[in-house]
C-alpha cells in the first residue's frame, strides 16, 4: 500500500492534480478472553436443544400489537399479506437413556494420547494425532460428561474400517451426555427429538455445556 500510494503520489505531480488520502492502518481485531468465548459457547448450545426467543422487527410488532396481540407472546393467528407469521421457536429436547453399547463415542487429537514424555525410552508413538480412539465410558476419567458430542451419519459395523470413515462423516446433530450410570452400563443423554441413538457412533470434542 506504501508503494501504491508513492506511485499515485508522484503521477499526481508530473501530470494534473489527484488528490491522494492515506488511511491509517487498521489496529486489527481485538482478542475475545476465554470467559466471553465460553459464555458465547453456552448460548449457542442453549439455543440448539432449547431455541431462542424472535425479536420481532417494529414493523412485525406494530402489526401483531393492532391484531390484538401483546409483546412476549407467541404470533399465532396473526396473517401477514395472507401467510401466516406465526412462528415458534421454542424447541423441546428429550432427555434419554442409552446403553453403553448402543452408542460408540470416539475422541480425535493428540488430548487422546499420553505424552510422548511417558512411552518407554526408544519408543515412539504408534498411533497418528489424527486417529480416532475408542472410549469406554465404564472407565474412569474419560471426561465426555456434560459433553458436547457429534453424532455421525454412520453406524459401526465389522466389515467397514470405522477409524477412516469417522474423518469423512457427516454430522446430523449434537447431544450431551448429562450423566453416567457405570453400574447399569448407561448413561442419560439430552437430544433434540426423541430419535433413537442405537448403533449410531459420536465424536467428543471440547465444547462442555452444563444445563443450569
Amino acid at each position: 500500500m506504501q508503494k501504491i500510494f508513492s506511485s499515485e503520489e508522484a503521477k499526481g505531480q508530473s501530470q494534473r492534480p489527484i488528490t491522494v488520502l492515506k488511511i491509517p492502518r487498521s489496529p486489527g481485531v481485538v482478542d475475545l478472553d476465554s470467559a466471553y468465548c465460553e459464555r458465547a459457547q453456552a448460548h449457542q448450545v442453549k439455543n440448539y436443544f432449547y431455541g431462542s426467543p424472535l425479536q420481532l422487527p417494529p414493523e412485525l410488532a406494530a402489526a401483531f400489537t393492532s391484531a390484538g396481540g401483546r409483546e412476549g407472546q407467541g404470533l399465532s393467528g396473526l396473517n401477514l399479506g395472507g401467510e401466516a407469521a406465526a412462528m415458534d421457536l421454542a424447541l423441546s429436547p428429550h432427555s434419554s437413556v442409552v446403553s453403553f453399547d448402543d452408542l460408540t463415542i470416539y475422541r480425535i487429537g493428540q488430548d487422546s494420547f499420553a505424552p510422548s514424555s511417558a512411552l518407554p525410552i526408544g519408543a515412539s508413538r504408534a498411533l497418528g494425532e489424527m486417529q480416532p480412539v475408542k472410549i469406554d465410558p465404564s472407565q474412569p476419567g474419560q471426561g465426555i460428561v456434560n459433553i458436547v458430542l457429534a453424532v455421525l451419519s454412520l453406524t459401526e459395523a465389522p466389515e467397514m474400517d470405522i477409524e477412516e470413515a469417522i474423518l469423512d462423516a457427516d454430522v446430523l446433530g449434537f447431544v450431551v451426555i448429562t450423566s453416567i450410570d457405570t453400574e447399569n452400563n448407561r448413561f442419560t443423554v439430552l437430544v433434540p427429538s426423541a430419535a433413537s441413538l442405537a448403533g449410531r457412533v459420536a465424536l467428543t470434542g471440547s465444547i462442555q455445556w452444563q444445563e443450569a
